[in-house]
């Protein structure tokens, strides 16, 4: 059962309600479920525009062909196979980066984590 007992009644313009109403609306969340994340300490995050995909896509195809062709280099002993071990991690340091920017979690933490308080042992024996 939820525990909900305070009831807080306030005014906001009509541009300040537009504002929260689209905010709500994008997070796709209530109004009144958006303000509780918030005060929970999270933000959401909107979903990258459709170029983002597709560059994306483009990004990791690209990365899985120098992977190949950094495989091929290694097994057949051909020169500059160091450099193009190099340049593939270097690539596929970006792709984690990449999306790591877009993670399935729909809202991002903003206020820092809660320390947990440790509690210490009284000694019995």
């Amino acid at each position: 059962m939820r525990n909900r007992d305070v009831q807080l009644n306030f005014r906001l313009s009509q541009a300040e309600a537009d504002k929260l109403n689209g905010f709500a609306r994008r997070s796709l969340l209530k109004r009144e479920s958006y303000l509780r994340q918030l005060l929970r300490g999270y933000v959401h995050m909107e979903r990258p525009p459709m170029e983002f995909w597709d560059m994306k896509r483009e990004i990791f195809a690209i990365c899985n062909n120098l992977s190949q062709i950094a495989n091929v280099t290694h097994f057949y002993n051909l020169p500059n196979k160091e450099r193009y071990s190099d340049v593939e991690k270097r690539i596929s340091r970006s792709t984690l980066t990449i999306s790591e920017a877009d993670l399935p979690i729909k809202c991002k933490e903003i206020l820092p984590p809660e320390r947990k308080v440790k509690t210490s042992r009284k000694g019995g024996g």
